[in-house]
């Protein structure tokens, strides 16, 4: 079975987070979707878009939390 970038990007942080560590997946695709992948308790209101192009800082506007 093959598995695109971000099915394995999704594997890899779910094994690490079951592992007790904390991850940060960084989604740049155009069309993202790594977010599909888990169930988000906090969904960001600004992207990666947004921190390039705006200069955005403040990490609770980018990152998304399970």
């Amino acid at each position: 079975m093959l598995q695109s970038k971000t099915t394995t990007a999704a594997n890899l942080g779910g094994f690490i987070a079951d592992a007790g560590l904390r991850v940060l997946l960084l989604d740049l695709d155009v069309q993202p979707t790594l977010s599909s992948y888990f169930t988000l308790d906090v969904r960001a209101p600004r992207g990666i878009y947004e921190m390039l192009a705006f200069n955005e800082r403040r990490i609770e506007q980018l990152v998304s939390r399970t």
